[in-house]
């Protein structure tokens, strides 16, 4: 189902051409790796930071110095955890200048699909039509919803796929493994951290997952897209991310939303409400039908904060050909981090630059290198080197 270069690859191949961490798939480019790479390394490094900067010795009450001390040490545990679980894709920084982190882990979605009550958070999943051979499920989170339709429907083949890597690589290859969920507004003292055992599900022949992005990866087309909890949180607006959605549609494909019945956190102009959504697949789609129902969000007894929303769920087939369009790499709109990128440029300028080293070096054997391979100017490469030199040296 796979198309790379123009290469048809099955699900086996994939995982033979990419890298696989805990048996998942990473369908990226190697730039697009190694920048998801840094990315969640920067961030889980960041929050390390964050906790060391956390003092709860200051504070008056023993109950909040108990509940901070708490925090820390159960959050410290979920990023030992989760750097244990990326294994190589997770790489140390020096935490000299380090940039802010624009990546968001989603590590609650991965309680909410394998830890909590369920009956919530599976209730729509009979809404999905079962009369296709194959499915896409776009922006699985931690993948249950997807698991479970798999599990229901072995005769049709299921893949789910997301960028964050992280909720599905603690999918498989787990045994008992102690995770805390750890929350910032609990309602009492002790759920602060609140602790699960995890074993992994029983792996099923039909369901595929793997980690993607949107945006770049080059599928085949499926008989039926699922996009649950993913359209709203795109950077670009519904239109163009559902016409991109639409080109890995085959034609009679059918299309399925489960999401928000309103879109906000956004500017007035890319607000949408349920009516506007509706008409949206309506303008894609000459069949479309649709129902709604409430949902209790990220509901746990132990969260103080709790809200209920409405789910609309949109099941939409008889596609209008002319408005799937996939994106072109200069039409695509990222959130950019000039920060971020920066860095990351350091990190690979000295990470290339390490690769000429293979003895002792003094100022101006550093210099040349930076003048040889990097057209680094005299004065520049001196200035450079000396900061190079500073750096191997710490």
């Amino acid at each position: 189902m796979f198309n790379y270069k123009n290469n048809i690859l099955t699900y086996s191949q994939l995982k033979e051409n990419f890298s696989t961490i805990n048996d998942i798939p990473f369908f990226l480019s190697e730039a697009d790796y190694n920048f998801l790479s840094f990315r969640v390394s920067l961030y889980i490094k960041n929050e390390e930071i964050k906790l060391k900067n956390i003092q709860s010795s200051s504070l008056e009450l023993k109950s909040s110095r108990k509940r901070i001390e708490l925090y820390k040490a159960s959050k410290l545990k979920v990023l030992n955890r989760l750097k244990g679980t990326l294994k190589n894709f997770f790489i140390e920084l020096n935490q000299e200048r380090l940039p802010q982190s624009d990546f968001n882990p989603y590590l609650e979605l991965f309680f909410k699909d394998w830890l909590w009550d369920q009956e919530d958070n599976l209730s729509y999943i009979d809404q999905i039509p079962t009369d296709s051979k194959n499915i896409l499920f776009l922006g699985c989170g931690a993948a249950r919803m997807a698991y479970e339709y798999a599990k229901k429907n072995p005769s049709i083949d299921v893949y789910a796929t997301d960028i964050n890597p992280i909720n599905l690589t603690l999918l498989f290859n787990q045994n008992k493994t102690k995770l805390f969920d750890v929350v910032k507004h609990p309602k009492e003292l002790d759920k602060t951290s609140n602790k699960f055992e995890f074993s992994s599900p029983d792996k099923l022949e039909n369901f595929y997952p793997f980690v993607s992005d949107f945006y770049t990866m080059d599928l085949q087309k499926f008989d039926h897209i699922v996009s649950n909890w993913f359209l709203d949180i795109l950077p670009n607006d519904i239109n163009t991310n559902l016409s991109h959605a639409l080109s890995f549609l085959n034609d009679g494909g059918q299309f399925t939303y489960i999401g928000l019945a309103n879109f906000y956190n956004k500017s007035l102009e890319e607000s949408f409400t349920q009516d506007e959504i509706i008409e949206t697949f309506q303008n894609y789609f000459a069949d479309t039908k649709y129902s709604t129902q409430n949902f209790n969000y990220l509901n746990t007894e132990y969260v103080s904060q709790k809200r209920q929303e409405q789910l609309l769920i949109i099941n939409a087939k008889e596609l209008k050909s002319q408005k799937a369009k996939r994106f072109q790499s200069s039409q695509i709109k990222l959130r950019f981090n000039q920060d971020v990128a920066n860095k990351k440029m350091e990190f690979q300028t000295y990470g290339n630059f390490l690769k000429h080293i293979d003895s002792d070096l003094s100022l101006e054997a550093c210099a040349s290198i930076l003048e040889k391979e990097f057209g680094f100017s005299n004065n520049e490469a001196i200035n450079y080197a000396k900061l190079m030199i500073s750096k191997i040296n710490s």
